[in-house]
């Protein structure tokens, strides 16, 4: 059985964003959400903290998807976050060389 993807986004009052990832970071996870956590991590000074908690594998195009959300925000003059990551999680996110923006 395959497992769904999906991404909870809530804005708040000051901007900042949260993205809830639910589900594998694989071929058919990220075809997704691509496209929408894309924009959440978009604008101006963008604050983005994603919780990764629910996210049960990684594939290199969730490694992918991470790192190009980084460097999006960073290049915005935002700042993003990675907050309680599961053990798949963190260990792709170190691969990737993102473990310093694990809160």
């Amino acid at each position: 059985m395959a497992t769904i993807t999906a991404l909870t986004a809530t804005t708040f009052d000051d901007g900042s964003r949260l993205l809830k990832v639910d589900g594998n970071l694989d071929l058919a996870g990220v075809g997704a959400i691509e496209t929408r956590f894309y924009a959440f991590c978009g604008g101006e000074n963008p604050r983005v903290v994603v919780d990764l908690s629910g996210v049960h594998f990684v594939a290199s195009l969730g490694i992918r998807l991470l790192l190009q959300a980084a460097k999006t925000v960073k290049s915005r003059q935002g700042s993003i976050q990675f907050i309680h990551p599961t053990e798949t999680a963190r260990s792709a996110l170190e691969i990737a060389g993102l473990d310093s923006l694990i809160g």
